[in-house]
């Protein structure tokens, strides 16, 4: 198995990345909070201080999205083909154009506890103790269809479900403990099978799971999924720290890789051959994949 690099290697590797954009304020330093990264390799966080969105990306980034009208903190978000933005704030989805005016605003039956987005529309993942889907379109924001069990009523606590797009389009969702990955249609929203996992001969075990499931995110065109595991929550792999569940959907094997990064680290996704975290003191790290 290839080395993993150390913090200050991953750093200096986001740097690199980042250091021909001249920002003002640089993400690869200070980013904090929520993000995804796009499968171009870009990605967009919340610089709280400025009221933006602000695209991080090797190439030439899109212009910032302005929030400073929006009501409540934005906790999760997606850009449109306009560079203009779909933001979740509390139970609320709401369309801010990038010079700030709001437009459309769609209530949501519940808490969001994931968000992911392909060119047709965008996956929300809801805090609810069965899972429950929607996919929306970026024109209106209206409701394109939904899987799973409706959380009205059963609004809040942790996030248990999580979603990641498949290279065909498919939604793939984690259900709780559980290892085992549904896959839904990700044109029409219909179940297609669950896949279950190997780990060492056997069915992978369910993780110890406390508080808020990890993310998801794909390799693209490898047919694998990673998830972030902290240690304590995989006692049968034997590493400590932040592990990265490597979910290899063609031969449906699981195996635990580790980052070298403690468990307060949070996952952003992967970009070429890395996978992308945020430390909690603000910026990014890196750890290599295979």
């Amino acid at each position: 198995m290839r080395a993993f690099p150390s913090l200050r290697v991953a750093a200096c590797m986001a740097l690199a990345f980042t250091a021909s954009l001249g920002q003002e304020w640089d993400p690869a330093k200070e980013a904090r909070g929520w993000a995804r990264f796009d499968r171009d390799g870009s990605c967009v966080f919340f610089h709280s201080a400025g009221r933006r969105l602000v695209t991080w990306s090797r190439d030439l980034p899109l212009p910032p999205v302005d929030l400073s009208r929006l009501d409540g903190a934005p906790e999760f978000w997606t850009l449109d083909s306009l560079g203009n933005a779909w933001v979740v704030s509390g139970n609320l989805l709401q369309y801010v154009e990038k010079n700030g005016r709001l437009g459309p605003r769609v209530r949501l039956p519940g808490s969001v506890s994931d968000l992911t987005w392909d060119v047709r529309g965008f996956v929300l993942s809801y805090r609810a103790p069965e899972p429950y889907v929607e996919k929306r379109e970026y024109k209106g924001g209206g409701l394109l269809w939904s899987w799973g069990t409706r959380p009205e009523g059963r609004d809040g606590g942790p996030a248990l479900h999580r979603i990641e797009l498949a290279d065909n389009g498919d939604v793939l969702v984690t259900r709780g403990s559980s290892m085992t990955v549904d896959i839904v249609d990700g044109a029409k929203g219909r179940p297609s099978l669950q896949t279950a996992f190997s780990w060492k001969g056997a069915v992978a075990p369910d993780l110890n799971l406390t508080g808020d499931r990890a993310p998801l995110a794909s390799w693209l065109g490898k047919n694998v999924i990673f998830s972030a595991v902290p240690g304590r929550q995989a006692p049968h792999a034997g590493m400590n720290g932040m592990l990265l569940a490597r979910l290899d959907l063609g031969s449906r094997s699981l195996q635990f890789l580790p980052t070298g990064l403690g468990e307060d680290f949070s996952f952003v996704g992967i970009f070429e051959d890395q996978a992308v975290f945020l430390s909690p003191q603000g910026g990014l790290a890196f750890a290599a994949i295979q």
